[in-house]
C-alpha cells in the first residue's frame, strides 16, 4: 500500500526487504527501484531496476505489471538525472525499441540536458508545435501518430505492409492542402485501420446524429432515436442524403478494419452515425442538416433533416420502442444505461442477467455477483440467461467473481441451464470472457458471433496528438485467452440466432426465444 500511495520512503523500506526475503520475484525489485527513483536516489535505484528488467516484473492476483518499456524507461530517467547522457541515451533507444506505452515519459526534468541536443529530440519527439501551419500541424500528427503506431503497436504490419502503409501516408500528406478538416479526419481513421484491429482507432468526439444504427439483413435500420426523434425508431434507411444506404455503408467499411466478418456489420453503422464522417466520405455537405430517406415501420416513406443534439446521444440515453407500438421493448433494450442488471423472466424459473461491460471497479463487481447468485440459489431459479450481446469490454482482471460464481454454483453444471448471448458488440474484454465460460463452465452459447477472434491484438493506449488535438489508441498487446491452436476467427454460438429488423419491429427477441425452444425441446416428460 505504501508503494501505491506513493510513500516512496516506505516503499524503499518495504520493497527492499521483500527483494531481500525473495530476490525472485521481479516485481518486488521494480518496485523498489522506482521508490528509489521517486526519492532522487537515483543511483542505488539502477541495481534493482536492472534486476526488474532481468526478471521481468508481474503478478496475477491482484494484478500488477510494468509493461514493455516501463524499466528501461526509469533506467533511462536514473542515468539522466547523474549526468551519464550515453547510459541515459542507450536506455532510452531501449524504452522506445520496447514499445513504451507513453513517450513523453523520456522528456520530464530529469531529462533537460539531453533536450537541449536536437538528436535527442527528434529521438523522443520533442517538437515545437506552436507555430506551424495549419497543413504543417496536420502532417506532424499524421507522421507522429503512424511513427507511434509503429512502434508501439504489438504487430504493426499483420494486416497490411509497411510499405503500404508509408505511401498512403505520402498520399495523405500531398492531399492536406486540398481536404478539408472533416475529409483529413476520415483519412486518418482510414490510414490506422490499416493496422487491423478494432483496438487501434483515432477516439476523438466528432458530432452524432440523434439516431442509432444497425445492419440486419433487410438492410440499415434505426435502432433507437433520442426522444425528440422516437418516431425514427424501427425505420429503414434508403438513403442518407443523396447517397443509397448500401454505397454509404460500402464507403463506412472501406475505413475500417477487419477482424472478422462481423467488425464492419458492427462498426459501419456507427461511421454513418458521425456527421463528421458523413462529411468525410462525400456523403453529407459541408455544413447543414444530413437528410435521411426512411421507410417507417408502417411502410411509409419521408425525408428527415437531422442535426447534431446539444447533448451528445449515448446508448442509454436514447430510446428503442419501435414507433407506433403500445408495448414494451425486448429485455435486451431496456436497460441499456446500466453495466449490469437482472431480473427473473415471466417463467419464474429463468434469471436473465444484461452485462454490457466488464467494469466499475473489483469491488462493485464483485458484490453485484455475489448477490446475484445467493439470489439464484436461494430461490426457484433453473437456470441464467447471461446477455453479452453489447458488451464491448472493459477490464478483463474484473471476470472472476463471475466465472467462478458459475463454477461453484451447482445449478449450473448440468448442460441446458446456462445460457450466454453474444453477438457484433461483443468485444474485447468480453471475448476473454466468452472464451472463458466456453471453455470453463457448461454455458450454451446463442445468437450472433463476436467481432474479433478468441485470440487477439488488443488494448486501448492514448496517444494524444498535439497540434490536432485528437487522440489515438494502439493496441500494445496479444491476448491469448484460448488455446494457441485456436486459429478461429470468432466463437461461434452453438445456437445461431442473428438479429432481424422484423423481430425487432416486433419487439422480439430472437436470441432469447431460441433458448426457450432449446429448454422446451430438452424438457424431460415429468417436466
Amino acid at each position: 500500500m505504501n508503494y501505491l500511495v506513493r510513500d516512496w520512503d516506505q516503499a524503499v523500506e518495504l520493497y527492499g526487504r521483500l527483494s531481500d526475503l525473495n530476490p525472485t520475484v521481479g516485481l518486488y525489485w521494480y518496485r523498489l527501484g522506482e521508490a528509489l527513483l521517486r526519492s532522487k536516489q537515483y543511483e542505488q535505484a539502477i541495481a534493482p531496476l536492472k534486476k526488474a528488467e532481468e526478471l521481468g516484473s508481474f503478478q496475477s492476483t491482484p494484478p500488477r505489471m510494468a509493461h514493455r518499456g516501463e524499466v528501461a524507461c526509469l533506467l533511462a530517467t536514473a542515468f539522466a538525472a547523474l549526468g551519464e547522457q550515453e547510459e541515459a541515451r542507450r536506455w532510452t533507444r531501449t524504452a522506445l525499441d520496447q514499445g513504451l506505452r507513453d513517450i513523453t515519459k523520456l522528456r520530464s526534468a530529469e531529462f533537460a540536458e539531453l533536450l537541449e541536443d536536437p538528436a535527442f529530440c527528434k529521438l523522443v519527439w520533442q517538437t515545437d508545435t506552436q507555430n506551424l501551419s495549419r497543413d504543417e500541424g496536420y502532417r506532424h500528427d499524421l507522421r507522429f501518430a503512424v511513427h507511434e503506431l509503429k512502434r508501439v503497436h504489438f504487430s504493426p504490419f499483420r494486416a497490411t505492409s509497411e510499405a503500404d502503409i508509408d505511401a498512403a501516408v505520402a498520399k495523405l500528406e500531398a492531399e492536406i492542402p486540398d481536404l478539408s478538416e472533416d475529409e483529413i479526419l476520415t483519412r486518418f481513421v482510414a490510414i490506422i485501420s490499416l493496422f487491423g484491429d478494432g483496438h487501434t482507432r483515432l477516439q476523438t468526439a466528432t458530432p452524432q446524429l440523434p439516431v442509432r444504427l444497425f445492419r440486419f439483413p433487410e438492410g440499415l435500420f434505426v435502432l433507437g432515436a433520442t426522444s425528440e426523434h422516437a418516431d425514427l425508431v424501427g425505420a429503414r434507411i434508403l438513403r442518407i442524403n443523396n447517397c443509397a444506404a448500401e454505397v454509404a455503408l460500402a464507403r463506412a467499411e472501406s475505413i475500417l478494419p477487419r477482424e472478422n466478418p462481423m467488425m464492419p456489420l458492427w462498426l459501419s453503422p456507427s461511421v454513418l452515425q458521425s456527421i463528421t464522417m458523413l462529411r468525410g466520405l462525400g456523403i453529407a455537405p459541408a455544413e447543414g442538416a444530413v437528410g435521411l430517406q426512411i421507410e417507417d415501420a408502417s411502410g411509409q416513406q419521408r425525408t428527415v433533416q437531422l442535426v447534431a443534439p446539444d447533448k451528445p446521444p449515448w446508448r442509454g440515453n436514447l430510446t428503442y420502442a419501435v414507433a407506433g407500438r403500445d408495448d414494451s421493448p425486448p429485455e435486451y433494450l431496456r436497460h441499456l444505461d446500466k453495466t449490469m442488471w437482472h431480473e427473473v423472466l415471466p417463467d419464474g424459473k429463468t434469471m436473465y442477467c444484461q452485462l454490457n461491460g466488464i467494469g466499475h471497479g473489483t469491488k462493485t463487481f464483485q458484490k453485484y455477483f455475489e448477490a446475484l447468485f445467493e439470489e439464484i440459489e436461494k430461490g426457484e431459479i433453473e437456470r441464467l440467461v447471461l446477455d453479452m450481446r453489447f458488451n464491448g469490454g472493459g477490464n478483463t482482471f474484473l471476470n472472476p467473481p463471475l466465472i467462478e460464481g458459475l463454477i461453484r454454483s451447482e445449478k449450473f453444471r448440468e448442460p441446458g441451464n446456462l445460457f450466454v448471448i453474444t453477438g457484433r458488440s461483443t468485444f474485447s474484454a468480453a471475448i476473454n470472457t466468452v472464451g472463458e465460460l466456453e471453455r470453463r463452465t457448461t454455458a450454451i452459447l446463442v445468437g450472433e458471433p463476436p467481432s474479433s477472434p478468441p485470440n487477439f491484438v488488443g488494448e486501448s493506449v492514448g496517444v494524444p496528438l498535439p497540434c490536432t488535438g485528437w487522440e489515438i489508441s494502439i493496441s500494445d498487446l496479444s491476448w491469448q485467452t484460448s488455446f494457441p491452436m485456436d486459429y478461429r476467427v470468432w466463437i461461434s454460438p452453438t445456437i445461431y440466432a442473428p438479429p432481424t429488423a422484423e423481430t425487432f419491429r416486433a419487439h422480439r427477441d430472437p436470441a432469447l426465444e431460441a433458448i426457450f425452444d432449446y429448454v422446451r425441446l430438452n424438457a424431460s416428460p415429468a417436466g
